[in-house]
C-alpha cells in the first residue's frame, strides 16, 4: 500500500500524479492521508519523488534504518542496492542498502512511463494539435 500526504502547502505536481496513476493502473493499493512522522517509523518503506528521478527510496530516517534494514533474523535476498549518502549536520555517511519491492516495482513503472509515446508533448505545439490537423 502507498500512502502520500494530502497536499497542503504546495501545488500537487505531476510526478505525483502520475505516480498515482501507476498505482491505480498496475493494481497499487494508494491512499492519500495525514503522516506524521512516528508513522513513517514503522514504515516498510519510504520513497520520495522528483521528476527527472521518480521514485526515489529512503534508507535512514532521523538516523534510523527504515524497514527490516539492519534488523537480525532477516534472510539475504537479491534486492537492487543503492549507494546513498545521508548529510546531517554536514557529516556524510555512506552505505548501501535494500531497496523495497514496492519502491522497486514504481521506479520500473516510472522509467516505461517517461518514454511511452502517449505521455510525450510537443513543446513546440503548445495547443497540443497534431500539424497535419493544423494544415487541414
Amino acid at each position: 500500500v502507498l500512502y502520500t500526504p494530502y497536499v497542503k502547502a504546495c501545488p500537487p505536481g505531476v510526478t505525483r500524479r502520475v505516480l498515482l496513476e501507476l498505482c491505480a493502473t498496475h493494481g497499487i493499493e494508494a491512499h492519500e492521508d495525514d503522516i506524521v512522522v512516528e508513522r513513517l517509523y514503522d514504515a516498510d518503506e519510504i520513497l520520495i519523488l522528483g521528476t527527472m528521478s521518480g521514485p526515489v527510496a529512503i534508507s535512514h530516517l532521523d538516523g534510523r534504518p527504515v524497514g527490516t534494514l539492519g534488523k537480525e533474523g532477516e534472510e539475504e535476498e537479491d534486492h537492487d542496492t543503492a549507494h546513498t549518502t545521508v548529510d546531517n549536520n554536514d557529516n556524510a555517511t555512506h552505505h548501501t542498502f535494500r531497496i523495497g519491492p514496492v519502491t522497486q516495482r514504481l521506479q520500473a513503472l516510472y522509467q516505461e512511463a517517461l518514454v511511452d509515446d502517449k505521455n510525450l508533448f510537443d513543446i513546440f505545439n503548445e495547443n497540443g494539435v497534431e500539424e497535419e490537423e493544423q494544415q487541414e
